[in-house]
C-alpha cells in the first residue's frame, strides 16, 4: 500500500513540475499600474459661455486622445476632473470601455464650471486629471480651451 502511495506522489509532483516548465517565465503576473500617453485634441478642445438661471457658467468640452503604453495589458478611465477649479464632468464615464495596450481613443468630458474662471471671449487653460482602474493618475498639464460661440454673459440678468 505504502509503494502505491509514493507512486501517486512521485505521479503529482511529476505533473506539477512539467505544468511549471510549460509556464512561459513570468505567467500569472499582472502589472498593478498603467501608464497613459494622453494629448489633447485641439480642433474639440472648447468652451463657451452660457448660463443657468440667469447665472453665468462655462460650459467646457475636453477632448484627449488616450493610448495605453502598458504594463498592463488594458487600461480603464474610471474618473476625471478639472484640478483647479475643482469640477467633475456631467457626462457619464463608462468604465466598461476599455485601452488595450498600444490602441488610442479619443474620450470627451463635459464640464460645467460656475462660477466662470476666465474672461469672455478669452481662451482657458487648465489641468485635467485621468484616473485608471488602479486608482492612478494621470494629469494633463495646461490643456488650452479656445472660446467658442457668442458673448452671451454680457447680456444676461442677475436674478433678484
Amino acid at each position: 500500500m505504502s509503494v502505491l502511495a509514493f507512486l501517486g506522489y512521485l505521479k503529482s509532483a511529476w505533473s506539477w513540475c512539467w505544468k511549471w516548465l510549460e509556464k512561459p517565465i513570468g505567467a500569472g503576473w499582472q502589472p498593478r499600474h498603467v501608464n497613459l500617453s494622453i494629448t489633447q485634441d485641439y480642433a474639440s478642445t472648447v468652451w463657451q459661455e452660457g448660463g443657468r438661471g440667469g447665472v453665468p457658467h462655462m460650459l467646457v468640452v475636453c477632448a484627449l486622445h488616450v493610448t495605453n503604453i502598458g504594463p498592463a495589458r488594458v487600461a480603464q478611465i474610471v474618473d476625471a476632473y478639472i484640478k483647479d477649479p475643482l469640477n467633475r464632468p456631467t457626462n457619464y464615464i463608462n468604465p466598461q470601455v476599455f485601452y488595450p495596450l498600444g490602441y488610442a481613443r479619443t474620450v470627451v468630458f463635459n464640464f460645467e464650471v460656475a462660477p466662470p474662471v476666465a474672461q469672455s471671449g478669452q481662451a482657458w487653460v487648465a489641468d485635467i486629471v485621468l484616473v485608471d482602474q488602479f486608482g492612478g493618475e494621470h494629469t494633463v498639464e495646461d490643456v488650452t480651451f479656445a472660446t467658442y460661440g457668442a458673448q452671451v454673459w454680457a447680456g444676461m440678468t442677475q436674478p433678484g
